[in-house]
């Protein structure tokens, strides 16, 4: 579990900064809090709460940031009360069927 946190830690401090880490984030956020789930299924223990918080906070934020028409976009993620600010992704154009 240790190196799973460890990687969670490395990705959050990067996450404004790296493309790679805004990336991962989601997917080792939810494996940390699975695994918290599976050991405390009920999430009893704050490490528990504390891991599906900053999963959805994750979320949130990629989302936000996402669907932004400006950036960058400011959100908390984790307990320490500060804000993380996400750069808005490029947007990729796309063809709409039947619009040709």
């Amino acid at each position: 579990m240790a190196p799973v946190i460890k990687s969670v830690e490395d990705v959050l401090a990067h996450i404004e900064t790296s493309e790679d880490d805004r990336y991962d984030a989601l997917p080792t956020t939810l494996a940390v809090a699975n695994w918290r789930s599976a050991a405390d299924p009920r999430a009893a223990e704050f490490p528990s709460w504390e891991a599906w918080v900053t999963a959805t906070q994750v979320g949130s934020a990629l989302f936000a940031a996402g669907t932004a028409d400006e950036g960058p976009v400011s959100c908390r993620i984790g307990n320490s009360g500060e804000t993380s600010s996400f750069p808005r992704p490029a947007r990729r154009t796309t063809s709409t069927p039947g619009t040709g």
